[in-house]
C-alpha cells in the first residue's frame, strides 16, 4: 500500500503537530533533548545551521535520530553557498538512511550563516537552483551545477524539500516546487492568512493546491508564569527577530508598519551588533529595544508565551486560521526544561 499523500494528510489530520527546534550550543544534551521531545509528543525536532554561531546541525541531526523513533528530523534552516549541494544532498541523505525516512531538507537564503562570513544576500534564482540540485541527488539523478554535471554514487533515498520564507516571493516559489514550506514567523492570525495566500498562489501556477504541500509555522513558544516573564527572558530572540525580520522589505512581509515605526526599526537594525545575534542576555541589544521601544510590538508579532492555557489558547486561533503544523524554536541555554514544558501544550493542541 502506498504512503498517504501531503493532501491526505492534510484533509484527514485532526489537531496541531507540533515541532521543537533549538540551536547547537552543546552536543552533549542533545540525545536528552531528543529523547524529552519524543516523550512529550513532539513530532519534528529541528536544529540551527549557523556555523560561526553554533556547532555542526548534521552531528545534532543524527544524535537525534540515534536516540529517537518517530519524530521527522532536519535543518531548520540550511542555506546555499556555504555547502556545495552534492556534500548537503550526501548529508542529507545519510541522515534519511539513518533515520528510518524520516528526514527533511529545509532551505531558505539565509542571514548570519551568510552574513557573519562576508558574503552577500543569496538570490532567489540561487537558492532554488542549489535547492532543486540536493533534491535532485537525493533521487538518485544526475545534475548540472554552476556548469559542471554530477550525481551522487551510493543508493540514496529520496528526501522531502521544503523551503523557508516570509516574504511573498520566496513563499510563492515554496508554493510553485517544494514538498513543504516553513513560513518564518506564523505567530499571529495575520501573518498565517499573508503566508496562506502566497503559497496559494506558487502552489496553483502549477496546477497544484496549498493541500498539497506541508506547511509548517514557526511559532516562538515559551511557558513562563506570565506573558510579561516570557518576554523578559526572550528580549534577546526578539532583538535578533527586528535585526533579520526587517533588514529587507519590511513592508512587504504581511506586517502593517508606518513611517515611525519603520524609522524605528532602521535605527536599531543600524546600531545592533550583527554578531551577538541571539546571544543570551544581551544588555545592548536589551538596551537598544527599550532606546526604539520595540519590545512590546515585536512580542506581540513573534512571540506565544505565558502560561501552558495561555499558549494553548494562543495556538486554537492559529488552528482556526488554518495551521496544523507549528515549529517552536527554543533559544534559551536550558533547552531540555524549556522543551518539556511545553508538554502540557503539545498535548492539548493535539486534540483540537
Amino acid at each position: 500500500m502506498s504512503s498517504p499523500t501531503t493532501r491526505e494528510r492534510n484533509q484527514t489530520a485532526t489537531g496541531l503537530t507540533i515541532g521543537a527546534g533549538r540551536p547547537i550550543r552543546r552536543l552533549d544534551d542533545v540525545a536528552e533533548w531528543a529523547r524529552v521531545a519524543e516523550n512529550a509528543g513532539f513530532g519534528l525536532l529541528s536544529v540551527g545551521d549557523s556555523q560561526t554561531m553554533w556547532m555542526d546541525p548534521f552531528v545534532a541531526m543524527t544524535l537525534a535520530a540515534e536516540h529517537t523513533t518517530k519524530p521527522k528530523i532536519g535543518p531548520m534552516v540550511t542555506v546555499p553557498r556555504t555547502r556545495h549541494p552534492s556534500v548537503s544532498a550526501c548529508a542529507i541523505g545519510s541522515i534519511q538512511r539513518l533515520s528510518g525516512g524520516r528526514a527533511y531538507y529545509a532551505i531558505g537564503p539565509g542571514d548570519s550563516a551568510i552574513y557573519n562570513i562576508g558574503e552577500k544576500r543569496v538570490s532567489m534564482g540561487e537558492t532554488e537552483r542549489y535547492a532543486l540540485a540536493v533534491r535532485d541527488l537525493c533521487r538518485g539523478e544526475e545534475v548540472t551545477y554552476d556548469g559542471k554535471t554530477f550525481r551522487l554514487h551510493w543508493d540514496v533515498d529520496p528526501v522531502p524539500l521544503w523551503l523557508a520564507g516570509d516574504g511573498p516571493k520566496m513563499l510563492e516559489m515554496g508554493g510553485r516546487i517544494a514538498d513543504g514550506v516553513v513560513v518564518g514567523n506564523g505567530a499571529t492570525v495575520e501573518l498565517v492568512e499573508f503566508a496562506r495566500k502566497h503559497i496559494a498562489i506558487g502552489a496553483e501556477s502549477v496546477g497544484r493546491t496549498i493541500d498539497d504541500i506541508e506547511v509548517w509555522y514557526l511559532v516562538p513558544s515559551h511557558v513562563a508564569p506570565s506573558r510579561a516573564d516570557g518576554i523578559r527572558q526572550l528580549r534577546f530572540y526578539l532583538a535578533s527577530y527586528a535585526k533579520v525580520r526587517f533588514r529587507y522589505d519590511m513592508d512587504k512581509k504581511g506586517t502593517k508598519i508606518d513611517a515611525d515605526l519603520a524609522q524605528r526599526l532602521r535605527s536599531f537594525q543600524t546600531e545592533y551588533d550583527h554578531t551577538q545575534q541571539f546571544a543570551v542576555g544581551g544588555a545592548t541589544s536589551d538596551a537598544l529595544l527599550d532606546k526604539y521601544n520595540l519590545t512590546e510590538w515585536l512580542a506581540g508579532q513573534r512571540l506565544v508565551t505565558g502560561t501552558v492555557d495561555d499558549i494553548a489558547r494562543r495556538l486554537e486561533e492559529l488552528y482556526r486560521a488554518g495551521v496544523r503544523n507549528i515549529m517552536m524554536p527554543q533559544m534559551l541555554p536550558n533547552v531540555v526544561e524549556t522543551t518539556a514544558a511545553l508538554a502540557p501544550v503539545v498535548r492539548a493542541v493535539a486534540a483540537l
